[in-house]
């Protein structure tokens, strides 16, 4: 946000594509979520204690996500590129609803506290 002629507030973010990630995303989603963790696990470490072997679970999870036809849990991965770096990551799960619930764009969903953010990213 910056402020405007005369005051007023306005949002100064740039313009990102977001796509679903693919297989050849998983190095770089690895990354950005191994350094988000450490970001959280500095500021309260003992709730998110980080496992020895995380890059590796986390690629792992990741490439079954991506490549499973059918995943134990609908979600889905999306990542924001403004140029050639990924500078955010999405996790987001469909919901299951019965069908009188289900509205016009389909079912609902929930955005996963695992969604990370660069710094860098335009905006942030």
């Amino acid at each position: 946000m910056t402020r405007a002629p005369g005051g007023n507030m306005r949002n100064t973010c740039m313009a990102c594509t977001a796509r679903t990630a693919t297989t050849e995303c998983v190095p770089r989603l690895v990354d950005r979520l191994v350094s988000d963790a450490k970001e959280r696990q500095a500021v309260d470490p003992v709730p998110r204690k980080m496992a020895a072997d995380a890059p590796e679970q986390i690629e792992k999870t990741l490439t079954f996500a991506l490549i499973s036809g059918q995943p134990p849990v609908r979600q889905i991965w999306q990542v924001s590129k403004p140029d050639a770096e990924i500078t955010a990551v999405i996790h987001a799960m469909r919901l299951p609803v019965p069908p009188i619930l289900a509205g016009r764009q389909g079912d609902p969903g929930l955005i996963l506290p695992d969604s990370a953010v660069t710094p860098l990213a335009p905006g942030a």
